[in-house]
């Protein structure tokens, strides 16, 4: 299989990747450090602000993020339907 990533940059000046496995997110002074696979390869990158937009992972990215508080991951609730 082949995973691409494509990358939107909005006028405001933020960016949405696409085809990206986010493997992890830590707080630092300068902001949110995502560390991401793309095409194969490893990277980070510095976020003033981060949009968990995971879907059913949103829990297991939450959990991963340091310096959130535990108070602040959600809690997975799975009801009768298709998950892909």
């Amino acid at each position: 299989m082949v995973r691409k990533t494509i990358i939107f940059r909005c006028d405001g000046g933020g960016a949405v990747g696409l085809g990206s496995e986010v493997l992890g997110l830590r707080a630092t002074p300068e902001g949110q450090v995502l560390r991401v696979r793309a095409g194969g390869e490893e990277m980070e990158l510095l976020a003033g602000l981060v949009v968990n937009a995971a879907g059913l992972w949103a829990p297991w990215l939450a959990a991963r993020s340091g310096g959130l508080d535990a108070a602040h991951v959600p809690r997975a609730h799975y009801s009768k339907g298709c998950y892909f």
